[in-house]
């Protein structure tokens, strides 16, 4: 039996006839392996932080002008960018969470019609909401073009990932629908890994002008990086067939 992560990686259950076995396929009580419960810290932290982020939300009903991401902002919230900056912010945690439902395995076997649904809940909110908003904050990031830049090319990329899965749904073409859904949703998640960075550098002390810019690239270059290549070793030990990625399903004894 396959186990499945909601970030892409795969791990097979632990098999008693193996002589050997490397770190990652370590187990513990029950055979369930040291990568699902990986998988199940990454699927948890996700959740952790959709939470986390929606909390801040009291400090923009009504806009605080004071708190740290509505600074200097005041002058312009108001003429257009309040609607970019709403319909992103809503946008952003259902995405996550729809997400881990949508990439969940036997949720797609047992209950296919509230997968289709949710789906197209999910591609309304990506292109309609998500996108559009990122391409119109994007142009008035506070640190620079550079950081404007990274944030306008991945609201591009989020709608061409969602465009692309949600076309080969309608093909019917499966496979190559759940691995295009598996990279946007990898994109989503992009929020997350940000402001993972950005408290990394605070801790580092680094410079807000250099580091932002930084990591506005790799928040989501780096994750859809590791992505792809896992998606290639995967096609490659299959021969050319890309097994369905999901999220962490409950190990059988």
């Amino acid at each position: 039996m396959n186990k499945k992560s909601a970030v892409g990686f795969e791990c097979k259950a632990p098999d008693s006839r193996a002589k050997t076995a490397g770190p990652a396929s370590r187990t513990f009580a029950g055979g369930i392996s040291l990568m699902w419960w990986l998988q199940l810290l990454t699927v948890l932290f996700v959740i952790k932080s959709a939470i986390q982020i929606t909390a801040t939300y009291t400090r923009y009903f009504p806009p605080d002008f004071q708190s740290v991401f509505l600074t200097g902002r005041k002058s312009y919230f108001f003429d257009g960018y309040h609607v970019a900056f709403y319909a992103h912010i809503l946008a952003g945690p259902a995405t996550l969470l729809f997400g881990l439902i949508l990439l969940h395995r036997r949720t797609r076997q047992r209950l296919p019609r509230l997968h289709r649904t949710l789906g197209k809940i999910q591609v309304a909110l990506v292109l309609l909401l998500l996108t559009p908003g990122g391409l119109l904050m994007a142009q008035r990031t506070e640190t620079g073009l550079v950081a404007g830049l990274a944030f306008g090319c991945l609201a591009v990329a989020t709608a061409i990932t969602c465009l692309a899965g949600w076309r080969m749904a309608v093909r019917r073409q499966l496979a190559a629908h759940q691995r295009w859904m598996l990279r946007n949703y990898v994109l989503l998640c992009s929020a997350i890994v940000l402001r993972v960075l950005g408290g990394m550098a605070t801790i580092a002390g680094l410079s807000v002008t250099w580091s932002y810019p930084l990591s506005a690239w790799l928040c989501w270059l780096g994750p859809l990086t590791i992505c792809e290549f896992q998606l290639r070793q995967t096609s490659a030990g299959q021969g050319g067939s890309v097994r369905t990625p999901a999220t962490v399903s409950s190990p059988k004894h």
